[in-house]
């Protein structure tokens, strides 16, 4: 009888532990998730911007109907912004570290989507936006503030290293393999893949598609190469539907005369490829010091321009083009235009402040931003300073883009409207 007690007792003994642990238990559990919402808490409030108001946009993309009932003029921003660009008919877009965002005319959203990248770029193109990973492998297209497709390199060690889409909707990607050989793909309006060129000697700076009605056919791209420590840039211009690697034409870029002319000379300065376009029949190629002008039927050198300086921004229209160059020989910031054969029509000296320099829509009016003020050329080819209106503008702004009549200014976390419309709720520049 005594040694049934003796295990009873026993046995309600190691109940009661066990009773007193899984208590202990649940009480570190509670204090644990307690102690975790607190500082998941904190950790919003100090970053409300880049975690809950970007979801807002979210809601909006399923909440939004045919009548202007949500956002407007000045369009409120959830963070920072990395791009502005203009879509035409359609809006404009914005593009930040987390989200692609779309609006139309009035300033409302109409669409906005996680993009999930970790560096994003964008490419714009007749209404289409190619926004992809730099450095990564993924790339996604919209149109029509619609998801057109994502797609993902093959092999996930290969790197985004930037991308390009027409105006109807191809897409051309250089990418770094794994084995660093650079390759250009391209694929068609549905993701789809079209062509790969792989580049074992050269690296692959910029490309862009022609134009017309086969503009997803043609790629011109810009290549640098280095040989006993000299670096070469070649133009080539590649035929996605043909097996020859080697393109339909190729051009090395010189500081001097073509090798048919007797001033051409293997001592010319080295040239870095910044930018390529494609407008109106022409190729325009801007280098670190210099501008050409090439045909994209055969790849002769049209014209050159050369300059001094660093080239702070620059803009390319149909018939004519602008440098920005800060030339820190002589201590200036100059505002440069040129035709589409690179001769110089003018040059102005303008704030060292100024950073961005765009065409409107038709290349009619030149536009250039500085610390304060935004000064738009009525003349976008004499650049004319008597026929040139100085806009006031309350805050600073990092960038902007003509949207039809009007300019859109981007600051830190807003968009707002550069003239007053029936549409905006504030105006934020006023003339001089």
């Amino acid at each position: 009888m005594g040694n049934n007690d003796r295990a009873a007792r026993q046995k309600r003994l190691k109940q009661l532990k066990q009773r007193s642990s899984k208590e202990r238990r649940r009480l570190y559990i509670g204090l644990g998730l307690g102690f975790s919402a607190v500082v998941l808490t904190i950790i919003i409030a100090f970053n409300f911007d880049a975690i809950v108001a970007p979801l807002e946009g979210i809601g909006r993309t399923f909440t939004l109907t045919n009548t202007r009932t949500v956002g407007g003029f000045p369009v409120r921003l959830p963070g920072n912004m990395a791009l502005l660009e203009d879509l035409g008919d359609d809006g404009f877009m914005l593009l930040s570290s987390s989200f692609y965002y779309a609006y139309n005319n009035d300033g409302v959203q109409t669409f906005a989507r996680r993009h999930g990248y970790s560096l994003a770029k964008a490419s714009v193109n007749g209404g289409r936006v190619l926004v992809y990973d730099n450095n990564g492998n993924k790339f996604s297209v919209y149109a029509r503030n619609a998801l057109a497709f994502e797609n993902e390199l093959e092999n996930e060690k290969d790197i985004v290293l930037f991308a390009a889409i027409s105006r109807s909707g191809n897409v051309a990607v250089a990418v770094r393999a794994e084995n660093h050989v650079n390759l250009l793909m391209t694929y068609d309006s549905n993701g789809d893949w079209l062509y790969t060129n792989p580049f074992t000697r050269h690296n692959i700076m910029q490309a862009a598609f022609g134009e017309g009605v086969n503009d997803g056919r043609f790629v011109i791209i810009t290549t640098i190469a280095f040989d006993a420590g000299r670096m070469s840039t070649t133009v080539r211009k590649l035929d996605t539907t043909s097996d020859d690697k080697d393109g339909v034409w190729q051009t090395a870029l010189t500081t001097l005369a073509d090798s048919s002319s007797p001033l051409y000379s293997d001592d010319g300065e080295s040239l870095l490829p910044i930018a390529l376009e494609v407008r109106r029949n022409k190729v325009y190629v801007l280098c670190n010091s210099a501008l050409f002008v090439l045909s994209p039927d055969d790849g002769s050198v049209i014209g050159r321009y050369s300059f001094h300086g660093t080239v702070v921004d620059y803009a390319f229209a149909d018939e004519h083009a602008a440098l920005l160059v800060n030339d820190f020989t002589a201590g200036n910031m100059n505002l440069i235009t040129l035709d589409d054969s690179a001769k110089q029509i003018a040059m102005v000296q303008t704030d060292e402040s100024a950073t961005q320099v765009k065409f409107s829509g038709r290349g009619e009016q030149l536009a250039l931003l500085m610390a304060g003020r935004l000064m738009i050329y009525e003349d976008a080819q004499t650049i004319d300073i008597e026929n040139a209106q100085t806009h006031r503008l309350s805050e600073e702004y990092g960038a902007f883009t003509f949207a039809g009549d009007n300019v859109l200014l981007l600051g830190y976390n807003t968009v707002t409207q550069l003239f007053e419309s029936e549409n905006a709720s504030e105006s934020t520049g006023e003339s001089a």
